[in-house]
């Protein structure tokens, strides 16, 4: 049987907190892709790093597609465990998980290839557009868990922005007071500028994810 090194993420809308929209939802088109949400997420994100063994798979009209991974020690479902006692029982959490064939030797392997076209960079300029922190700042924006917590959490500033519009509406002003804040003109310059980077990681993205661990 193949044998996997793994890392199990779960995403943000898992945690009770809808940032982007779920299946069915027309928002879908805005959540970050795989390579973009790799960039942003740190070490305290991850639910399990561990070993495990493909055991199998199924695909059928009733239960859908299916992989059943055995672990290399019972203890470890624990983490598994854990995330449905903290849903009240509930299973259903949505992962992002990224999975690396070992061999005997405890190497990896390299896959066929059409994988590495997944860490290709884009065929278009870069620079031109924005990158994973725009597509973040753009979907937490339109966020209420998010909008309320930026009045929070930058009462003065929010208040000042919000008198300086006339009749706003909550993105309008999360928006602006996150260019003033970071000093751009575009949520575009936060993938391209490291001051304005450092400044939204430090004032917005670290200490609103934390806000949602504790809650």
């Amino acid at each position: 049987m193949p044998t996997w090194a793994l890392q199990i993420r779960e995403s943000p809308t898992a945690q009770g907190h809808s940032l982007g929209g779920g299946r069915g939802d027309s928002s879908a088109s805005i959540l970050l892709t795989q390579r973009e949400m790799m960039k942003i997420i740190t070490e305290q994100h991850i639910a399990f790093k561990g070993e495990a063994q493909l055991a199998g798979w199924t695909d059928s009209h009733t239960g859908g597609a299916k992989v059943t991974l055995w672990l290399s020690d019972p203890a470890e479902l624990e983490h598994f465990r854990q995330l449905t006692v903290r849903a009240g029982g509930k299973s259903g959490q949505r992962m992002m998980i990224v999975m690396v064939q070992i061999d005997d030797d405890e190497q990896p392997l390299l896959q066929p290839s059409q994988q590495p076209a997944l860490l290709a960079p884009p065929a278009s300029d870069p620079a031109k557009k924005g990158g994973p922190l725009a597509r973040l700042a753009g979907m937490w924006r339109a966020n209420a868990d998010f909008q309320r917590w930026v009045a929070d959490y930058h009462p003065e500033s929010y208040v000042a922005v919000f008198e300086s519009f006339e009749s706003p509406s909550l993105s309008e002003v999360v928006t602006e007071l996150i260019y003033q804040v970071c000093g751009v003109e575009s949520l575009a310059q936060l993938d391209h500028e490291a001051i304005p980077a450092r400044r939204f990681d430090a004032e917005f993205r670290q200490p609103f994810m934390a806000s949602l661990s504790e809650g």
